[in-house]
Order: structure tokens, then C-alpha cells, then sequence
């Protein structure tokens, strides 16, 4: 394959894999819903740690901090946090939180 052709490859797999997705997060994230489709379906928003909407740039931060290599160990600080917060959460300094409380059906 010819170079221009490796790098037009190389392009298109970074827009698929990089942009695309950090664009739809960060724009979702930073609108008023504060939430990706599946964040509403789970009935949960990013906000800033006063519980605030998000801007693009700090919702842009926790997608890329997001992809940190870290094997898994950055989502393993939630229950050792104050705020149950992952390592991309500290880093941009935002929450996860519940737009809803959770419903627990009761049976008698």
C-alpha cells in the first residue's frame, strides 16, 4: 500500500476512534442534559464538582483523561474517593451524579 494511502487509513482510524467519540461525549456531556444517551438511559449527568453544567473544555478533559492507560486501576479509586469520583472525574475535577433516585420495587 502506498504511503498516501497508510496515512489516509491512519486518518480515518483516528476520526473513528478518537475525534468522533470525543466529540459526541464532550458536546453531550457539556450541554444542559449533561449526558451521553446511555449516561440518561442510566439516569445519571457529569457535573462540575458545585454540581454545575460542565463546559466543552472540561468535559473534553475527562473524555481524554478517560484514556489513560491505566488497566482498569483509575476506576478502582471510586469507593476509596470522598466522592466515589474515578481518576478522569479528579483530574477534571467533576461528579457523576443521579438525575433521578434509584426506584426499588417492592413486592407484597
Amino acid at each position: 500500500m502506498p504511503l498516501h494511502e497508510e496515512l489516509i487509513v491512519i486518518l480515518l482510524w483516528l476520526c473513528a476512534t478518537v475525534f468522533v467519540p470525543w466529540l459526541y461525549t464532550a458536546f453531550m456531556e457539556s450541554s444542559p442534559s449533561g449526558a451521553t444517551f446511555g449516561k440518561r438511559l442510566l439516569g445519571i449527568r457529569v457535573t462540575d464538582a458545585n454540581i454545575r453544567q460542565v463546559s466543552f473544555g472540561r468535559a473534553s478533559g475527562r473524555y481524554f483523561a478517560s484514556l489513560i492507560p491505566t488497566l482498569g486501576i483509575a476506576y478502582l479509586l471510586i469507593p476509596f474517593t470522598q466522592r466515589q469520583q474515578a481518576l478522569p472525574d479528579l483530574i477534571a475535577n467533576c461528579l457523576v451524579i443521579r438525575t433521578h433516585p434509584k426506584s426499588i420495587a417492592t413486592t407484597s
